[in-house]
């Protein structure tokens, strides 16, 4: 399967824009999320964030404290929930929160190199599975 491939997948607009508009960058950080994943196929629904990095890249320092408060936000409000969210629509949604993961691509996909969840080496298949929140070990 060939798709476009990009080096990033930020609103490049938006970023230049902030970083002139707003604040002082050494204490006002703004960061994108690649990837909300939620399936609502039953009547408990899952849900897991994701951000992507090709060419091995990292995720800088303050953007991974940004992303641990999210996490832990999200965490604590589900726990006071009892996972029971009621959105504006007056639907409640029963959620499994699986948390914030990290996705980095050797280069730019799976047909050029290797790809990681965690730090953990996987194939298509078993990255399929995990975003379709099939559980599924990555190989060591």
């Amino acid at each position: 399967m060939s798709h476009v491939k990009t080096k990033y997948a930020a609103d490049p607009y938006m970023i230049l824009w902030t970083a002139e508009h707003l604040p002082n960058k050494k204490s006002f950080f703004i960061s994108d999320l690649d990837l909300i994943i939620r399936d609502a196929r039953n009547d408990k629904e899952h849900i897991m964030l994701i951000e992507i990095k090709r060419y091995m890249g990292k995720v800088a320092v303050c953007q991974q404290s940004t992303f641990d408060v999210l996490h832990k936000l999200i965490n604590a409000g589900l726990h006071a929930l009892k996972n029971q969210v009621r959105c504006k629509n007056g639907i409640s949604h029963k959620i499994k929160y699986h948390g914030f993961h990290l996705l980095q691509f050797e280069r730019s996909s799976f047909e050029d190199g290797k790809v990681y969840f965690d730090g953990k080496e996987v194939s298509e298949q078993q990255l399929i599975n995990v975003l379709s929140f099939k559980r599924t070990k990555a190989k060591k």
